[in-house]
């Protein structure tokens, strides 16, 4: 059985490496006798404070020993072995070598079928009862099978790893000194769920929220002309809503123009005046946005604005537009730019 247990000191961890490397040919017995179980136990000590996940996925390639250092790195209370025909055997020595430590589940996929892969780990994940703590392991496997657990692990938000070490050609590619590093999710590395957590905000007409959540996606991602377009949107809505008639006449030509319906010259005319403090124009946006609080229930809001806007100028032609930019067309806007 393939020994994960040693007396550990890092002075003895160095000098097997030592004597590991120093030997000739491949040396694959000495490191499985001499530096594989000092590697395991480093690597217990590593992440004994790490909280364990619920479900961890480990593909298992061509020997059992990145499989290994993985689910001692990742400590879960099931780990799914994602087996072929050939690498069962190196699973069976994974669970045999961890007795004890955790709960196993042999997962039988085809190496390069990506669509089995894919289906086999979301059959576990649904047969777990959809846990929320789960991570999948990047370091074994072959290509196709890291590729998929990558991008099944990045749709369904998990928690990617990885272990790096010093790797060593002449050893067959083995290595020593490996850390975890946990990978980001492709999926939040390009603001796709911020996105759509912010595409829902604007629908239900959460607009402030809204923004706050587009400020983040283009901080975290280099966001793309739509968001940004998407942020000056929630940024207008929120500030007409609010009775900020400055920023709406900053905003809404802009805008307007991106999404290709130009605002007419009598509107640009009013927000330009509101914008240099005409009141009477500062008062006709502030109408308008209160007959669009009403009309969307928010009766306190439109009487506040209502207020501000004494006395009230009535709502004027110029502002159509406006409504339909950021009023009563705002969820076509919305859609056009989603």
């Amino acid at each position: 059985m393939l020994s994960t247990r040693a007396n550990w000191s890092e002075e003895a961890y160095e000098q097997a490496i030592e004597c590991w490397l120093g030997a000739p040919g491949h040396a694959e017995e000495l490191y499985r006798t001499s530096v594989f179980p000092l590697a395991c136990e480093r690597m217990r000590r590593l992440r004994s404070e790490v909280e364990p996940l619920e479900l961890l996925f480990v593909p298992v390639g061509t020997q059992p020993y990145a499989p290994i250092l993985a689910v001692l790195a990742n400590p879960s209370r099931l780990v799914a072995l994602l087996e072929s025909d050939e690498s069962h055997s190196y699973g069976m020595l994974v669970e045999q070598a961890l007795a004890g430590e955790t709960l196993f589940l042999h997962t039988r996929i085809s190496p390069t079928d990506f669509a089995d892969i894919s289906e086999k780990m979301r059959a576990v994940y649904e047969t777990q009862g959809l846990p929320q703590r789960v991570g999948a392991d990047l370091t074994g496997g072959t290509k196709p099978m890291t590729a998929t657990v990558a991008g099944v692990g990045s749709l369904f938000g998990w928690r990617l790893f990885y272990l790096a070490g010093q790797y060593v050609r002449e050893r067959s590619g083995f290595a020593h000194h490996e850390r975890v590093l946990e990978l980001p999710s492709l999926l939040d590395l390009f603001g796709s769920r911020r996105r759509l957590s912010a595409l829902t905000l604007l629908k239900a007409r959460a607009f402030r929220a809204a923004a706050d959540e587009l400020k983040e996606l283009i901080k975290e991602s280099g966001a793309s002309q739509t968001d940004r377009l998407l942020l000056h949107l929630a940024q207008a809505a929120a500030a007409l809503r609010e009775g900020k008639v400055r920023a709406v006449a900053r905003l809404a030509p802009g805008l307007a123009r991106a999404v290709g319906d130009p605002l007419p010259e009598r509107t640009l005319r009013l927000l330009r005046s509101a914008a240099e403090g005409c009141a009477s124009s500062q008062r006709s946006l502030l109408s308008c946005g209160a007959r669009i609080l009403r009309r969307e229930g928010d009766l306190l809001g439109a009487r506040g604005l209502e207020e501000l806007a004494q006395p009230e100028t009535g709502m004027l032609p110029a502002l159509a537009p406006l409504d339909r930019l950021l009023g009563r067309g705002l969820t076509g806007v919305v859609e056009k730019l989603g």
